[in-house]
């Protein structure tokens, strides 16, 4: 039976509230606010975020068709984000049910930010199943609705359905051994270098791909503007990124690799040159503010994608 979609992202849909403040201080990693003051900002942008959507937008931009799966609410928040989804032509597939909806407020500081979010009834995607897709999209999930996507996951595996999944640091460090576990049901995993070293327990990128590489079909790892690694049964293979021209805002980078990353290798790309493009798209989006509006053209996305190194593991 045919599939309805190419990919469905399962994850958040956001209201994403962006406060340029007048004056930051930051010290020693940590943004500094005064305590009864009332702070001016120069510039609030309200724009439509979170993962699932974001790993959609970059599906849908480059051909496939992409659904979104988030559980929204019917308040005005919730009504927003379906508005601003149809703007996109984005397909919601999620529920909608009586409660809050997620919100984020960031605060950008010193080319980083800080990110105040409300999950509300996003905690848990999969109140509705999602439709019948190629490969889905996991992205990291509340602790509460991490059982419901491990039994989803097993399930999408069974049915020939691809997997793809980002935990995240907090969701790692909290449920280690769980998430190891469901790993088995994994086709391809995205994560950082602090999340890959936290999920193993090693100190070396190329362990700790090797231990998820055990379990996981494939592995990714990024490492920021350094190096990374993306291991498959096939081969192993480290990138650098090149440097961007400028740093703006790094909201949404994860899930535009992601999401290029998905969307390539179901096209049919080898990982090596998903990988690529992948970690190409990332860079260029952290030189514009706000994920969703620094998606690129494919023509541009391939030229730049040759900026980036790349190398057998064994070279």
């Amino acid at each position: 039976m045919p599939r309805a979609y190419d990919l469905v992202s399962i994850g958040t849909a956001v209201l994403d509230m962006r406060f340029t403040l007048r004056e930051t201080h930051v010290q020693q990693g940590m943004l500094l606010l005064p305590l009864g003051a009332k702070l001016e900002t120069e510039d609030v942008r309200i724009t439509l975020g979170g993962g699932a959507v974001t790993t959609a937008l970059v599906a849908k931009a480059y051909g496939l068709k992409s659904g979104v799966h988030a559980t929204l609410g019917t308040d005005w928040i919730g009504k927003r984000v379906r508005s601003m989804m149809r703007e996109k032509r984005l397909t919601h597939t999620g529920a909608r049910v009586e409660g809050e909806s997620a919100f984020s407020i960031i605060l950008p500081a010193r080319h980083d930010r800080v990110i105040i979010t409300h999950k509300g009834v996003g905690m848990n995607p999969l109140v509705k199943d999602p439709p019948k897709a190629r490969a889905y999209y996991y992205t990291s999930p509340h602790p509460r609705a991490l059982t419901a996507y491990a039994e989803h996951m097993r399930e999408a595996k069974k049915q020939g359905i691809e997997v793809f999944f980002n935990p995240s640091y907090y969701l790692i460090q909290h449920h280690q051994d769980e998430i190891m576990r469901l790993l088995t049901h994994v086709d391809v995993l995205i994560l950082n270098r602090e999340e890959a070293f936290l999920l193993t327990g090693m100190h070396d990128m190329r362990q700790a791909a090797e231990v998820l590489g055990r379990r996981a079909s494939s592995v990714v790892i990024t490492n920021g503007p350094k190096q990374g690694i993306a291991w498959s049964l096939l081969g192993c293979w480290w990138f650098t990124p090149f440097t961007p021209r400028r740093i703006v805002d790094t909201t949404g980078a994860g899930d535009i690799l992601g999401g290029t990353l998905a969307t390539r290798l179901l096209q049919g790309r080898p990982l090596p040159e998903a990988v690529r493009e992948a970690v190409a798209h990332a860079t260029l989006s952290i030189q514009e503010m706000g994920a969703a509006e620094s998606i690129r053209k494919p023509t541009t996305l391939r030229r730049h994608a040759k900026r980036v190194q790349l190398r057998a593991c064994n070279e």
